[in-house]
């Protein structure tokens, strides 16, 4: 998501289902294949089309993506002033690597369930697959849309499971990453969190919901991500800025980090049911340990327990009733943007040092660029 996950002005509901579609973009088209409309209900996001004849001349390609609309200048402790970066990630847009669970397993292949769409179930999760061959790249700060990068060769006999042709699509993507993308470099040298930072990070987010309420945690301002912020850095060392809070808590996953999850996908349904009428206990909105002890991290972890038994987690489960206020139409869904890795790359993966840019990806390859 593009639009901060706290922002100081109150949260509600438009009676309007979409108050932003007409207004004007200020990102524009840099190919004549490419089409915008504003989203409708964000203004800090665009619908951006690609459409490309196939070089066969058999039929059109199209891709689809949701990439930021431009902004004031932000994240100038994370970025130089003539970085890029890459919406969707780029990351994101590659064919997965691993195609067996162990050296001995057969290949486990994609089905074609669509033109240009693929899907198989890896691992116990259900993936799927489609080619990009639309790249966009954006200044890291303002997000002005700067090129696009077509790689009009990968539209020919595309097929996830023919190892020549994967091999080519994502190397072309790992080079256009490597000369452009600010990002690249943050994830070959990850600044990893400590287990006392997160330690920090927990007790304080303990902290602000037994004082406010877990309805508050989806309206947090920016004061008070800071006073979060501030605690971890007392304990780190470190000089991380709210992106990189805010990183942790979007990438937050349901079995590694179970309540912080819980947070993220549920505050606010606990926030407009408690608006509608909802009627909880003190105890069940103001918990003293929503995210439990046995959910913090230990500075060794071990593997195996000698006793071979496993520890349960405690998982915070609240049991409110509704006075019948609710309806439908008082729902909320979320508008997912990024994939599992888009969300991965978010800024908690970042550096506070400034990165600069390297020679971006020229922008007249003849085979690629279009």
């Amino acid at each position: 998501d593009f639009t901060d996950i706290a922002s100081d002005s109150e949260s509600g509901l438009s009676d309007d289902p979409a108050p932003f579609a007409g207004r004007e973009l200020k990102n524009k088209p840099n190919s004549p294949h490419e089409k915008f409309a504003p989203h409708d209900t964000d203004p800090s996001k665009i619908e951006a089309s690609f459409k490309i004849k196939l070089p066969d001349g058999s039929g059109w390609f199209t891709q689809t993506d949701i990439i930021p609309e431009q902004r004031d200048s932000a994240d100038e402790d994370l970025y130089d002033a003539r970085a890029s970066v890459f919406f969707p990630d780029l990351e994101s847009r590659k064919v997965p690597k691993k195609d067996k669970e162990k050296k001995s397993d057969v290949v486990v292949r994609w089905n074609k369930v669509a033109a240009f769409r693929w899907e198989r179930d890896f691992k116990g999760n259900h993936e799927v697959f489609t080619p990009s061959i639309a790249l966009r790249r954006f200044n890291a700060r303002t997000h002005a849309y700067e090129h696009i990068h077509i790689g009009i060769s990968k539209l020919k006999d595309i097929d996830p499971n023919d190892k020549v042709w994967k091999d080519a699509y994502n190397k072309w993507i790992d080079q256009i990453s490597r000369r452009s993308n600010a990002d690249y470099e943050k994830k070959k040298t990850r600044d990893h969190w400590t287990a006392g930072e997160i330690c920090a990070m927990y007790t304080a987010i303990n902290a602000f919901i037994h004082d406010n309420g877990i309805d508050a945690y989806d309206t947090m301002t920016s004061a008070d991500l800071q006073a979060i912020t501030d605690a971890i850095n007392a304990v780190g060392g470190k000089a991380r800025g709210l992106d990189a809070l805010r990183g942790q808590i979007t990438s937050a996953h349901e079995t590694k980090n179970h309540t912080m999850w819980y947070l993220r996908e549920h505050a606010r349904d606990f926030r407009l049911m408690i608006e509608g009428g909802g009627e909880v206990t003190d105890d069940e909105r103001y918990p003293e340990h929503i995210i439990p002890l046995s959910e913090f991290p230990l500075e060794k972890r071990v593997n195996h327990r000698k006793s071979g038994r496993t520890r349960r987690t405690g998982t915070y489960k609240s049991k409110f009733r509704s006075v019948g206020t609710q309806t439908d139409d008082d729902n909320v869904y979320r508008d997912d943007v990024y994939s599992a890795a888009g969300n991965n790359n978010a800024v908690s993966t970042s550096r506070s040092k400034k990165r600069k840019r390297a020679a971006p990806a020229s922008d007249s390859e003849k085979d690629e660029d279009v």
